[in-house]
């Protein structure tokens, strides 16, 4: 299995608190979750895009915070 499909999942349990906040989040069994966390099979398509867009509206909330802080010119 493609490790980014690992990693996601493994940040977006990260950014959220934990694999049973993200099974919660996602409506997925904590089991399942284990499986995919660990590269024994594939989340479905859906799950995946659901973990990225945790992990990327983390990423945008940062980037805007960043430039929110930026000195004027």
């Amino acid at each position: 299995m493609p490790t980014v499909y690992v990693g996601t999942l493994q940040r977006a349990a990260e950014l959220v608190g934990g694999e049973k906040a993200l099974a919660r989040r996602l409506k997925v069994m904590p089991s399942h979750l284990a499986l995919w966390l660990q590269g024994v099979v594939s989340p479905p398509l859906e799950i995946f895009l659901k973990a990225a867009d945790i992990v990327s509206e983390h990423d945008i909330q940062q980037l805007a915070s960043k430039s929110d802080h930026r000195p004027s010119a």
